[in-house]
């Protein structure tokens, strides 16, 4: 048999044979093979856009997912990378798609037989609710700082979408086509103006694509996906063999800058208030009170900030305890803003002495790790002291101070005519008597109806979450009759806050009554009379309430009727410690054992309820129409004047007053 160069023509027949058979293979591989890349990166961007739109939800910061452009020449890329920022927007997370899903393309453009637009998609504030301040639209333009001209679908803290003045259709759904291989010609932009800067992106239009997948981003930040295109335009050619090539090379992803700048503590301030002209500054709190920091800070590269307090006790008593208001120790950012928040709460340690000092510091980290610490800038710092927290009404207001006069605050601002506050024992809420509207069904005439007279109001030393304990009871005609012509008066608390005692009148009679403090009735006429004070500590036999009955003044259990204690006296009033009892007799402050043994007189010239320092030496009486602070020394001795003059107060004072050690 003959050889072609050592082999046989059998051999060579054979040779060549499994030489085609191997080239036909890679053949259908290269041409024929389904490719998983589309599929693969498509579910890839679904996931990420998912979860940035529930980053901004849960941030407050919009989060965008951006396709670079090279500068808006071309609009197809193998890779993306997500844009967030407080302020400023850095690009984060770039992520290279061509080594994971080679020859896959990332398309932004026309494609559909429908008409589309482009605009910006912004968001303007909604007109009901009313806000106030009206809360700005978000703006691509101005998050974008400085303006981005990439391909970026926007997630704003409410969850919709905005965009940079992409192509959308009617309904506004914004497009991103995933696409193993395609081509695309340049085109004018559809009906709609573009708004994002003076330098608007070209715009191009698909007109081929292979083994082809769209993600549907909706104007609400629905996001889904698809196989194939949505309404293609009949020019667009589907799945070519083989496949399109592009006509230009994906644009490179974006270079993040190396250089990180550290965050910076803008200010703190703090309730109570102290003095934040100075800083650092001082604020006060007595011993078993509380200070509520709030801490502003910001990252001038726009990172998320995480943030801690720290406590220095400056004569080496413990630091006392800062109490986180969220689990998380992420600042909280208001929507669009670039300076952040965070609050926190410090009580003193036990048993630490008037007169000790704190040094409460705020420090702020970024997501390079690097941290600001508030030190020599805005510490506060803290002085123990018992002033505590008063209360009062002025002009048809609720007012508080601090216990040496200074700090007044309109807690009520005009609405309604207000009086008679109460402290509770914590210093935390007040409740007191207000003719605010209110309304109050009347089931009897299937009718709402508004009044506006009296009655029991309770809310926090802030003056913020209002509610009314008292109303008209409109179920029966009898609850009617009986509720919808009284008035009620001169409230006072329980010392644990649970109860409030009051004086109702309906037709000319005043009956004690008592409520709890979610506004249910506890006890209904409990005995005739009015301006009830509420022992602080429990009483032989849980005679607890004192009150004033005709001309003198009763003691009673919670459940009432009550019995003499004082004959010729009204306006009681329970010393801090329950051993003694101030009241008015005869025109002057008058004191007593809890008995009602041993009167003396505290000082003359008065008709006013005094308020009592709840610990310390201390009480708020009326002389003349002024408020006059007063040091007691205790029962059997006459009491000492100091000077006090509330600038809130009018001149002549006729109101009442609370005082509570505020926590």
């Amino acid at each position: 048999m003959s050889r072609v160069r050592g082999m046989t023509l059998a051999e060579m027949i054979v040779t060549i044979s499994i030489m085609l058979l191997g080239l036909s293979a890679v053949f259908v591989n290269i041409h024929h093979r389904p490719s998983q890349g589309a599929a693969e990166l498509a579910r890839q961007v679904v996931n990420e856009l998912r979860n940035l739109r529930k980053g901004a939800m849960t941030s407050g910061s919009p989060r965008a997912f951006c396709i670079p452009t090279g500068n808006a020449s071309t609009p197809i890329a193998q890779s993306y990378y997500i844009l967030r920022g407080h302020g400023r927007t850095l690009p984060r997370s770039v992520t290279d798609t061509s080594k994971q899903c080679p020859g896959t393309y990332l398309f932004v453009g026309l494609f559909g037989s429908a008409p589309e637009s482009i605009t910006s998609l912004v968001h303007p504030a909604p007109a009901y609710p009313p806000v106030s301040p009206a809360e700005p639209p978000f703006l691509a333009a101005t998050w974008m700082n400085p303006v981005v001209r990439d391909f970026a679908f926007i997630f704003t803290p409410d969850g919709r979408l905005a965009t940079n003045d992409l192509p959308h259709d009617a309904q506004g759904t914004s497009y991103i086509v995933v696409a193993d291989g395609l081509d695309f010609a340049a085109a004018g932009p559809p009906a709609g103006t573009a708004t994002m800067g003076s330098e608007p992106p070209p715009y191009f239009q698909l007109t081929a694509a292979n083994n082809c997948y769209t993600v549907k981003i909706g104007s609400s930040g629905a996001i889904s996906l698809m196989r194939g295109l949505p309404n293609p335009a009949s020019s667009v050619a589907l799945n070519p063999t083989p496949q399109a090539a592009p006509s230009l090379a994906p644009a490179p992803p974006v270079t993040l800058s190396g250089v990180n700048n550290p965050p910076v503590v803008d200010r703190i301030t703090s309730i109570p208030i102290g003095n934040p002209a100075n800083l650092p500054f001082d604020t006060t709190v007595s011993q078993d009170g509380r200070v509520s920091l709030t801490m502003f800070a910001y990252d001038p590269d726009g990172d998320d900030l995480s943030y801690k307090f720290a406590c220095t006790a400056l004569d080496g008593t413990p630091p006392g305890k800062f109490t986180y208001l969220t689990d998380t120790r992420n600042l909280h950012y208001p929507k669009y803003s670039d300076v952040g928040q965070a609050r926190v709460d410090w009580v003193p340690p036990a048993n630490a002495p008037v007169g000790a000092r704190f040094d409460l510091d705020a420090i702020v980290t970024d997501e390079s790790n690097q941290s600001a610490s508030s030190t020599g800038t805005v510490t506060v710092t803290v002085r123990l002291q018992e002033d505590g927290t008063i209360a009062y009404d002025s002009n048809g207001d609720i007012w508080t101070m601090k216990g040496d006069g200074t700090l007044p605050a309109n807690k009520t601002r005009g609405l309604g005519v207000n009086s008679w506050p109460d402290l509770t024992s914590n210093g935390r809420r007040i409740v007191f008597v207000s003719t605010r509207p209110l309304t109050y069904h009347d089931s009897v005439h299937h009718a709402d109806v508004t009044l506006s007279v009296k009655r029991i109001w309770s809310m926090n030393i802030d003056g913020s979450d209002a509610e009314a304990l008292t109303n008209v009871d409109g179920s029966t005609q009898a609850k009617l009759d009986a509720t919808k012509d009284s008035t009620d008066d001169c409230p006072c608390w329980s010392p644990d806050g649970a109860k409030v005692a009051f004086a109702r009148t309906n037709a000319g009679v005043s009956k004690i009554q008592i409520i709890n403090a979610d506004g249910s009735w506890d006890k209904h006429d409990l005995d005739e009379g009015t301006a009830p004070s509420w022992a602080r500590k429990n009483q032989p036999g849980d005679k607890n309430l004192l009150y004033e009955k005709g001309a003198d003044i009763f003691q009673s259990t919670a459940s009432g009727p009550g019995t003499a204690l004082i004959t010729g006296a009204s306006k009681p009033v329970w010393c801090a410690d329950g051993t003694r009892i101030l009241y008015v007799a005869g025109g002057n402050l008058m004191e007593c054992q809890a008995d009602g043994s041993s009167p003396i007189t505290k000082f003359a010239g008065t008709s006013a309820r005094v308020a009592v320092k709840p610990k310390g030496d201390h009480f708020v009486g009326v002389v003349g129409g002024a408020p006059v602070l007063y040091k007691d020394p205790g029962l059997s001795s006459a009491a000492s004047s100091t000077p006090f003059q509330p600038p809130s107060m009018p001149y002549p004072f006729t109101g009442s007053l609370s005082w509570a050690l505020a926590r």
